[in-house]
């Protein structure tokens, strides 16, 4: 095992042992989008494990989305070289979501998880992984304090359904450079292909203005990251009557 490798699982096992994420006997699904983040997460979970418990059975599935030019065999074919078996789920939700004029990627991504949801039922797992990492949360904070216009953050454990399911996190600590960098070193190429309607550019507007940051401040997503933690509610306004204050226009 490379030192790059032990630190991945030191953090992975941290987080999942400081948000409680996996139990002795939990049946668990890995959702494999094929990319880098998911691959190397799969690599992960093999073990072996210091802190957090060996106790646990792991399912893997890849919900194929129908989208053109997709392939979800070598998906498959990774996973075999790999002596794991990958549950591989055929839908429509391209099509289905495409054919709408509003909102294509929101409600691709809605169909998406909702499909992941029943494939976890018909294999009876609770808990669903997802290869989210620390980079993924300090975006996630920034797009909802710009777009939605809300405090709010990407959990490490997401509760669903009043607690029938949930989604964790397992690289919620790791920064997406290390996740990369230990990607190359084990040749764990991105297997997923684009979506010819993803946009992606609110996205990329935060982390260009991220990358700004950190010219000025090199410790500006760690702290960003860390703010989460640390909210004052009593520094925060209250909604007048519960209802947001209108901005006055610009003159």
């Amino acid at each position: 095992m490379t030192p790059l490798e032990q630190h991945l699982r030191k953090w992975m096992e941290k987080a999942a042992v400081d948000f409680n994420m996996i139990s002795p006997g939990d049946r668990v699904l890995m959702a494999v989008s094929g990319g880098r983040d998911s691959l190397v997460m799969t690599r992960l979970l093999r073990g072996p494990f210091v802190r957090m418990t060996p106790d646990f059975h792991v399912e893997y599935a890849h919900i194929d989305i129908g989208a053109p030019g997709h392939d979800s065999e070598p998906i498959r074919e990774w996973f075999s070289r790999s002596g794991l078996d990958i549950h591989i789920v055929k839908t429509d939700i391209f099509a289905e979501s495409t054919g709408q004029k509003k909102r294509p990627c929101f409600l691709c991504s809605r169909k998406r998880r909702k499909a992941l949801l029943e494939t976890a039922q018909s294999l009876d797992c609770r808990k669903i992984i997802l290869a989210h990492h620390r980079d993924d949360a300090v975006e996630s904070f920034l797009l909802n304090l710009f777009y939605n216009r809300e405090v709010a953050a990407m959990l490490p454990v997401q509760e669903l359904f009043k607690g029938e399911y949930h989604f964790i996190r397992p690289l919620y600590y790791i920064r997406d450079h290390t996740v990369k960098k230990f990607a190359d070193e084990q040749n764990i190429a991105s297997l997923e292909a684009g979506c010819p309607h993803e946009d992606d550019s609110k996205r990329e507007f935060i982390r260009s203005m991220l990358k700004q940051l950190e010219t000025q401040r090199p410790t500006a997503s760690d702290d960003l990251f860390a703010a989460q933690f640390r909210v004052k509610p009593d520094y925060l306004p209250e909604a007048p009557g519960g209802v947001i204050p209108d901005t006055p226009p610009r003159i």
